[in-house]
């Protein structure tokens, strides 16, 4: 193990037991199936040449229950003791009148960040993030991260050393997969990306996954020719229609380069993380959902479109491959009950938090990986999946045990750690 990933082990095991000493109020539920960290990078320029002045951080984060508008979340953003920087952001209220529900009531932020904000040390980083009422001015610590700041050094095309990009070690994640049950005529669970072009699918119950991967340039984007197989307790469902599709709703890039120039073959390596939501050929009878809101449109027993794959007709142990041609991408697996409804896993009853209808699933990568799969290190899901709050069932631990290791987890870092910058309070 190198010296890199054994310091990030030792931190991960000291910060796991913060990750969850917080303090969400009565009635709300923290998602934490939203949250996503990126970085935005900044750079100045001296006599014509390039240089590094600080990242700024960029979270998104999601609460289940009802606050007042003018409440914020709050990002305070450390190093070790030394805090470095702390970013507002009002929340964004959703579902907050129920004569126009489409979903469940929640508040969110996307794209938090303060433009001005210069933080230049990378490695371990903690974010503690608040929930601040407007109402009360009290302040709750919903959760603590520790993230990891990484650096893609890069080169210009003439061989001069430009500025590094840094970003947000997303290795952690290739097993925190969700699956979604959308009613019919309900909200996508990433509707506040919805400019990202999610679909409501008016007419149909849909069954969706958020997978995080790493893939290569030729699976950058979801194939309309892949499949799905699944099976329940060893028996085959039938799936006439069994076409996936998918939409990536984000991610995180930089390019790392070295050598004379990047226009040289062989001296660029991507890091990309990227987060898709698949569309699978499942769908299931409306009695089977929480009902989250007054404006509801069931699906009568007739309206079920047989060419899919019906969930609840099918108690049991679901195991569900998806291919591309005959070979197998990813494997999915969950447990429907005898009523129809899908059993939460035992992550979820041991504090993995989701929004309603909103299920942990186990993965199963193939050995070698398949081109999702650029990088995958099994140490960092072990210890740092769901950006720290780790595992805490045996089940998930086994689970995080079977990663196969591809590829190698970060472009060579860097030696020494950058200088401090300004952080300062800002409200977005």
């Amino acid at each position: 193990m190198t010296r890199f990933w054994m310091v990030l082990a030792v931190v991960a095991l000291v910060t796991m037991s913060t990750t969850a000493s917080a303090d969400v109020p009565e009635g709300m539920t923290f998602d934490d199936g939203f949250t996503f960290f990126e970085l935005e990078n900044n750079r100045g320029h001296r006599d014509g040449n390039p240089f590094d002045e600080g990242w700024a951080l960029e979270g998104h984060f999601r609460v289940f229950g009802h606050t007042s508008q003018r409440s914020a979340f709050k990002m305070v953003i450390k190093q070790g003791r030394r805090t470095l920087g702390e970013t507002l952001c009002e929340v964004e209220v959703e579902n907050q009148h129920e004569r126009v529900a489409d979903g469940p009531e929640a508040f969110h932020t996307t794209n938090c960040r303060d433009r001005d904000q210069r933080i230049t040390q990378t490695g371990d980083i903690t974010v503690e993030l608040y929930l601040i009422d407007d109402d009360t001015d009290q302040e709750s610590l919903l959760r603590t991260f520790p993230i990891h700041v990484l650096t893609a050094t890069r080169v210009r095309g003439n061989g001069q050393p430009d500025a590094p990009h840094h970003y947000v070690d997303r290795n952690g994640e290739p097993v925190s997969t969700i699956l979604h049950l959308q009613p019919n005529r309900g909200e996508p669970y990433y509707e506040p990306l919805s400019s990202r072009r999610l679909n409501s699918y008016n007419g149909r119950n849909v069954v969706t996954v958020t997978i995080n991967a790493h893939p290569d340039r030729d699976h950058w984007s979801i194939s309309s020719q892949t499949h799905l197989r699944c099976s329940v307790d060893g028996e085959r469902v039938a799936i006439s229609d069994d076409q996936v599709t998918g939409t990536q709703v984000r991610m995180v890039y930089v390019v790392h380069s070295h050598g004379r120039g990047r226009n040289q073959e062989g001296e660029t390596e991507d890091v990309g993380f990227r987060q898709y939501v698949v569309t699978l050929p499942l769908t299931f009878d409306s009695s089977v959902v929480q009902q989250t809101h007054e404006r509801w449109y069931p699906l009568a027993e007739d309206r079920i479109d047989e060419r899919y794959g019906v969930i609840n007709r099918h108690p049991g142990q679901w195991e569900c491959q998806w291919r591309e041609e005959r070979t197998v991408l990813r494997t999915w697996r969950w447990t429907v009950g005898d009523d129809g409804k899908i059993v939460p896993h035992a992550e979820q009853a041991a504090g993995l938090s989701l929004g309603p209808n909103a299920f942990f699933v186990e993965t199963v990568i193939p050995d070698g990986g398949s081109g999702y799969d650029v990088r995958l290190h099994r140490q960092s899901v072990q210890r740092n999946a769901w950006y720290g709050l780790g595992w805490r069932t045996d089940e998930g631990r086994a689970l995080a045990g079977a990663v196969p290791n591809v590829g190698r987890p970060t472009p060579p870092q860097p030696r020494g750690r950058g200088r401090g910058g300004r952080g300062g309070m800002r409200r977005r």
